[in-house]
């Protein structure tokens, strides 16, 4: 890995993750729009993969931060049903932050990167 790419990576330590729109969901037979915010790290998981895959830290950043909350969109498509409330949702932050990391591998897994750790610090209502 060259110079160029560590230092890349090393931006990569403390991301800060927020849903720019709403995520609309149904909770409780009800619809409900939220938002979600948190940090992530990304790691280094192949680095020949990651050599050939990713020259650019901006487009990197761009995909990493726009990935989390259409995964958490897909996540809470699949098991908002099991929520009451947003009290029972936000409750579950760390199952969901957990199921959010799994899911976020799998498409870093290209670019030979993974999530090392992902925080959810807040999910909440919108408040339209």
């Amino acid at each position: 890995m060259n110079q160029m790419q560590t230092e890349l990576l090393r931006e990569f330590e403390q991301l800060n993750w927020g849903t720019m729109m709403p995520i609309t969901t149904m909770l409780g037979g009800e619809i409900v729009s939220l938002r979600a915010r948190g940090t992530c790290s990304v790691t280094l998981n192949n680095a020949v993969i990651f050599e050939n895959q990713v020259t650019d830290a901006d487009e990197l950043r761009y995909r990493v931060k726009n990935l989390i909350p259409l995964k958490l969109a897909d996540i809470l498509g699949e098991v908002s049903s099991n929520y009451a409330n947003i009290n029972d949702l936000a409750a579950s932050k760390g199952e969901l932050a957990l199921t959010l990391k799994s899911k976020m591998d799998e498409d870093l897994a290209p670019l030979g990167l993974m999530i090392k750790q992902i925080n959810m610090d807040a999910i909440e209502s919108a408040g339209f």
